[in-house]
């Protein structure tokens, strides 16, 4: 024959679950027997590892930056020390063409002379004469070697008037030209590169109504 349990009343109404009622759950509002329980050693390890790689995390971010500023400050060195490679090679080239110009400036300003000796020679010579195409050989292969080394012949004929290039020996009345045109060269200039050896000899027009 079954044995009978009896069930208090009181337990009843409160949900109390009678003792041996076998559901396994403590009774309502006994303590949590897991409650301030320690962690375990396999806790304690993964709670370790969490926390060295954070700190491994934040310490590789760290140097990425640092790596990243020193990356961008020899970039920014690199072109500087490009563009001051670029400055010094064209200041030594210049200072190179200035010293070459410099050197034969003196001695083109003695070939000058002869140019000018050759060029009064032609024209006090007549075309037919024998001596004419010898001296115009001489005077043309005098240019072009001097054009071989950055030397130009000025002569301004029907040009305007260059303050840089010519000097203006004086000055004549002539309405069918623009004020300031080149109505004749005495003497043809020189210049090389674009230093003036000697400026060109001319005289400039000018207007009837500039007259006086």
């Amino acid at each position: 024959m079954a044995e009978e349990r009896h069930v208090d009343p009181k337990q009843q109404q409160e949900g109390v679950a009678p003792a041996g009622s076998g559901d396994g759950a403590p009774p309502k509002g006994a303590p949590d027997p897991t409650a301030g329980r320690k962690q375990g050693p396999a806790g304690k390890f993964a709670a370790g590892v969490g926390g060295k790689v954070q700190q491994r995390v934040a310490a590789d971010s760290l140097e990425l930056e640092k790596l990243r500023t020193e990356v961008e400050h020899l970039r920014n060195q690199l072109r500087l020390a490009v563009a001051d490679s670029k400055n010094l090679k064209r200041l030594v080239q210049k200072e190179v063409e200035e010293a070459r110009t410099l050197s034969i400036s003196e001695f083109v300003r003695d070939l000058i002379a002869s140019c000018d000796n050759l060029e009064a020679s032609l024209k006090n010579l007549s075309d037919d004469d024998n001596v004419h195409a010898g001296v115009k050989m001489t005077w043309d292969s005098l240019i072009s070697t001097l054009g071989g080394h950055g030397v130009s012949r000025v002569s301004p004929l029907g040009e305007q008037f260059d303050p840089r290039f010519h000097k203006a020996v004086t000055q004549a009345v002539d309405d069918s030209k623009p004020a300031g045109t080149v109505l004749e060269v005495i003497q043809a200039g020189y210049i090389i590169q674009t230093k003036v050896l000697r400026p060109a000899l001319v005289i400039v027009s000018k207007t009837s109504s500039e007259q006086g």
